[in-house]
């Protein structure tokens, strides 16, 4: 009979490892740090794993697949992208993503590939670009109105009815057949 023990070990590290490398390659929430009007700037961070360093990465821009968009013509065909691959002040890499004219879209959809090694991804983008900051404006000085003087209000009294021809002063404990008889008279 064989020994099996020393098997199963063998095939998790297997089945870990292919697991890491599968999922290896990665693109987070992208990084918006430009507005509307203006040339695009994002940064997208990108994980690699440690085996993956010494490839060469491809990063492009692809068209959308039939059915998954069906407005077009938000997609970024027309604009020239500048991709480059930098690493940050934290050594984590991260695709950065620039134009040189302005952007006069409120909203772009970008749809990028990114293959490093044997590895590929891709991944779809909807980005909203807010309007250009606007300076704050400034706070007029209101002018302080004296308060007016105070005096004390007159004791309010109700004022008397006075009954015409044909109306009748409606008094307290009156009953609607009292008020009735005295129309009637």
């Amino acid at each position: 009979m064989k020994d099996t023990s020393l098997l199963k070990p063998v095939i998790f590290l297997a089945i870990l490892l292919s697991y890491q490398t599968t999922f290896a390659l990665g693109l987070k929430q992208p990084d918006v740090r430009s507005h509307f009007g203006e040339p695009l700037h994002i940064v997208i961070p990108l994980t690699l794993a440690a085996n993956e360093l010494g490839h060469s990465v491809i990063i492009q821009q692809i068209s959308p697949k039939k059915g998954d968009q069906p407005d077009t013509s938000k997609f970024l065909p027309k604009l020239d992208l500048l991709f480059e691959l930098a690493v940050d002040e934290n050594m984590r890499h991260q695709i950065i993503i620039n134009t040189v004219k302005p952007v006069n879209e409120l909203i772009l959809d970008l749809s990028l590939m990114v293959q490093v090694g044997p590895n590929q991804i891709i991944r779809q983008y909807s980005i909203l670009l807010d309007p250009v900051t606007m300076p704050a404006k400034r706070k007029v000085a209101r002018r302080k109105i004296p308060p007016l003087p105070t005096t004390k209000p007159a004791k309010r009294m109700p004022a008397k009815m006075v009954a015409s021809e044909g109306t009748y002063v409606v008094q307290s404990g009156d009953s609607l057949s009292k008020i009735a008889q005295k129309f009637k008279g």
